[in-house]
């Protein structure tokens, strides 16, 4: 934290450079350090430079520049060649005047080091400061001019509450009111004009005696590099309309009706309302959204009975929960009859006893049947009962005719298309724990010695076989013979049979694979 003021010693030396025809001359900045000094508390203008003996360096002014009209930036650049010094005060005097001090700075301590360049700078203000002290030079030509930045930043705020609340919005209060004739009174209130927040913290009396007449509120930012700036409010009267205008200091203001005088003294409200309350006062506050009555509620969703009003997130899932999706399917919605008559898009319920022409499965029934038509292409997905919805039997239409059943299995987000086999004896199946089996049956089999038998799967296992393994349907020889297995790919396996002698014909064998 720091402390600036301006000594009183300025004020004299002011005045007597004034009366002899000199401008006041800022040419030296002195940096020293003050022991026990604490930069929180306020400086005393009583006071002047400090004693000789606590400067720890000197310099002259390298620039001098105006900000505005009534602040003045000096500046110095402390090469790197001078010698390390720690200071917690700066001051301004004209060197020439060894007395002068026109400006003092109280900070924490900071060290100038060794090698290294420093830029300091001063601003010191007061009114007419540029025109007094002759300077015509802007600051921003040399420095970094911080005010345009916060200006910016300022522009970018008023533009927001322009887009919010327009070019004027009374919020409250402003209240207006005849009194004594030719008193008016002004009532304290908060308004936005021209994106500038007003604030009229106390009555107003206006003395309006030419009528008819009108009362108008001029809001103007202003400030100085050094003070807080804050937006004014005047009320003015002005019997011709006043606008938005810039006046002789290129000052921006900003104008707003308020009130009518008519000419037998009543008064006509000029006002227009805004802020939160009217906002929400309003017929439609948000014309971008949605009314109320244009969404559909959850039973116009689930029955479909409008067809001129738009779904939320919550009718959707309504609408979805009937099919199977986050609840249970509703009984009414069931399907029934051949799938092959389903010709349009959406999603049904259905129970396998209810419907035929289903996928070729004996092993599990369907709850969900999924549509989707594009002209004369057709596409159904019937979803197993107690299954994931990533294994599902899916076929088209094409040109009128259906396609057969394929069944999809994800396997780690990669579809694995499995043709589904037809006999009796060799087949496949997907069990309740994700796994597969498949089985077959070889006929007429002669085996003698090491024989081996080929076996090619009737599916492909989408990712490894965990057990297999085969034997035969009768063995009447008395001989001892071992069935086993040998070369299991995810694509088939080879039979093989081990006897001890001799060829014997058997009537067939049946063999299984598990894996997944």
């Amino acid at each position: 934290m720091s402390q600036t003021a301006i000594p009183l010693e300025f004020e004299r030396y002011l005045q007597n450079q004034i009366s002899v025809g000199d401008a006041p001359d800022m040419n030296e900045m002195i940096f020293a350090h003050i022991p026990g000094l604490d930069p929180s508390q306020s400086i005393n203008r009583g006071n002047g430079l400090p004693d000789i003996s606590l400067w720890v360096h000197q310099q002259d002014i390298d620039q001098v520049g105006k900000l505005g009209e009534n602040a003045l930036a000096y500046s110095v650049v402390i090469p790197g060649t001078v010698a390390e010094f720690t200071f917690n005060a700066i001051y301004l005097r004209d060197k020439n005047v060894p007395s002068s001090c026109g400006m003092a700075v109280h900070k924490a301590e900071e060290t100038k080091e060794n090698g290294m360049a420093s830029t300091k700078s001063l601003v010191q203000a007061y009114d007419g400061a540029a025109k007094i002290a002759g300077i015509t030079v802007d600051a921003s030509t040399w420095q970094i001019d911080y005010q345009a930045r916060l200006k910016g930043i300022e522009e970018d705020h008023r533009l927001a509450c322009l887009d919010n609340y327009g070019h004027t919005a009374f919020v409250d209060g402003f209240d207006v009111s005849q009194q004594a004739d030719p008193k008016y009174k002004v009532t304290p209130g908060v308004v936005y004009v021209g994106g500038l927040r007003g604030v009229l913290t106390c009555e107003v009396l206006q003395i309006i005696t030419t009528k008819p007449n009108g009362l108008y509120v001029d809001v103007v930012r202003q400030g100085t590099a050094l003070s807080m700036w804050e937006n004014k409010v005047t009320i003015a009267v002005s019997e011709t309309e006043l606008t938005d205008y810039v006046d002789g200091n290129g000052d921006q203001h900003y104008v707003a009706k308020l009130a009518g005088v008519n000419a037998d003294g009543s008064v006509v409200d000029w006002r227009i309302k805004g802020g939160l309350a009217e906002h929400e006062a309003g017929s439609d506050p948000h014309e971008q959204y949605l009314k109320k009555t244009q969404k559909a509620s959850e039973q116009e969703a689930v029955s479909g009975a409008v067809d001129n009003k738009f779904s939320t997130p919550k009718t959707v899932k309504a609408f979805v929960k009937q099919f199977g999706f986050g609840g249970y399917l509703n009984d009414v919605s069931r399907l029934q009859g051949s799938l092959n008559d389903m010709t349009d898009s959406g999603l049904y319920a259905l129970q396998s006893s209810e419907c035929s022409d289903l996928p070729p499965s004996e092993h599990y029934g369907f709850n969900l049947l999924v549509m989707a038509r594009a002209s004369t292409y057709i596409t159904q997905l019937a979803f197993p009962i107690s299954y994931p919805l990533d294994v599902f039997y899916i076929r088209n239409m094409i040109v009128g005719e259906w396609q057969e059943w394929d069944l999809i299995i994800s396997e780690k987000h990669l579809l694995t298309r499995l043709y589904q086999g037809d006999s009796s004896e060799t087949g496949w199946r997907i069990e309740p724990d994700g796994h597969i089996e498949m089985w077959g049956k070889l006929s007429n089999l002669n085996v003698g010695g090491d024989s081996t038998f080929q076996v090619t799967f009737p599916t492909a296992f989408p990712s490894k076989v965990l057990e297999a393994g085969w034997g035969l349907i009768s063995n009447n020889t008395g001989k001892n013979i071992t069935c086993y297995v040998n070369d299991v790919t995810n694509n088939g396996m080879n039979l093989v049979s081990d006897k001890d002698q001799g060829e014997t014909h058997y009537a067939g064998g049946f063999w299984f694979a598990r894996g997944y």
